[in-house]
């Protein structure tokens, strides 16, 4: 082979030391599949010998197709975190929930010497994301929902860690929070203080985390060998933020008509607190009347500003995306192969909506 140029070597020297034309040499760098095996071989055989380097202006793609072929892939010591705009801009706005794990993420990459790269995902895109197209990261964090083929596209090219949905694949991993645990807790909580007739406010969702919920209610009485006392009221409910006020109100009307009237409401924060104001509206002293207890506590549905103050149970929004980081740097740098589904605890917040149930509720 031909010895280095003095200066740095360029696509012409490759070109005449292959004995193809710069546009075939071109092709190669862009891994275009219009080079033959044989055009391939030549250019990146002169590539080595010359010590030719892409300049920046190529993508780091043709880089890592290049090294790919020779051993293992440049990493990019970058990472990509994948969102729906909802989720982006929740976590831009520093919601507290949402911006929690994408801090816990940031946070732990960083220490790492690993980066963070944002890119949006729509509903139903099926396509790569063009980070993962043009090989841009070493792997990939994808929070919320995203469409079923282009969840097993990510998991096959690259270690992908799914945060906040339970989705099945052979070849990927998820971190989730433990809802069912939180209301069981919660419910736990409240048996000790005597409570058998509670009340449950579920919407109708799709969203994975709120049938945790549900199967957490109806797992608690199964485990105690009781069946809920007022299935009406745990039935879910149609529910948007056009109709949030009036549905709730509703709920707090039936569940006060109810006969053997609950002595205890559990839910989402969202939805419990304004359930808690439209009770004391009516007259009804919480807790001594009937106890409210939440779920999920957030920055801007925190319990701390009710009156009373709401017990409420807190998710481990930032450990989810601390974990998640750490499952997807172990994945890349080969310590672990292993795909598994982690639930993470959150944490009761006690403060003084609940008491104990009056007597007769035990």
């Amino acid at each position: 082979m031909a010895a280095p140029s003095e200066t740095r070597p360029n696509m012409r020297e490759v070109a005449r030391l292959a004995k193809v034309s710069i546009a075939t040499v071109s092709r190669v760098l862009n891994d275009h599949p219009s080079a033959s095996d044989k055009a391939r071989q030549a250019v990146l055989d002169a590539v080595d010998a010359l010590g030719y380097r892409p300049d920046a202006a190529f993508s780091l793609a043709f880089k890592r197709q290049h090294q790919g072929l020779r051993g293992q892939p440049i990493k990019t010591r970058t990472l990509a975190y994948l969102t729906t705009q909802f989720i982006r801009d929740a976590a831009m706005s520093n919601d507290g929930f949402y911006g929690a794990v994408v801090s816990g993420f940031n946070t732990a990459i960083c220490d790492a010497g690993y980066h963070m790269l944002w890119e949006q995902l729509e509903p139903d895109q099926t396509e790569l994301p063009a980070c993962v197209r043009e090989h841009r990261v070493d792997g990939v964090i994808v929070d919320g929902t995203a469409d079923p083929a282009l969840r097993e596209q990510l998991s096959r090219l690259l270690p992908t860690v799914f945060v906040g949905r339970p989705y099945n694949s052979t070849s990927s991993s998820c971190v989730l929070a433990n809802y069912s645990q939180a209301v069981n807790a919660q419910l736990e909580y409240l048996w000790e203080l005597g409570h058998r007739r509670v009340a449950c406010f579920v919407p109708v969702t799709s969203c994975s985390y709120l049938r945790d919920l549900v199967r957490g209610f109806e797992d608690f009485h199964a485990d105690h060998g009781v069946a809920p006392s007022h299935p009406a009221l745990c039935t879910p409910r149609e529910i948007s933020p056009e109709t949030h006020e009036r549905v709730l109100r509703d709920y707090v009307q039936e569940l006060l008509a109810a006969s053997d009237r609950p002595t205890a409401v559990l839910a989402l924060n969202v939805y419990a607190i304004p359930i808690q104001r439209f009770l004391q509206e009516q007259g009804v002293r919480v807790p001594h009347d009937i106890s409210v207890i939440g779920v999920n506590e957030t920055p801007s549905n925190t319990g701390q500003y009710a009156s009373p103050p709401m017990t409420s149970w807190q998710m481990p929004q930032e450990a989810i995306g601390r974990t998640a980081a750490e499952m997807l740097m172990q994945r890349i740098e080969k310590k672990t192969d292993v795909q598994e589904c982690l639930l993470l605890n959150g944490h009761r917040i006690e403060r003084a909506s609940c008491a104990r149930a009056a007597s007769k509720s035990v």
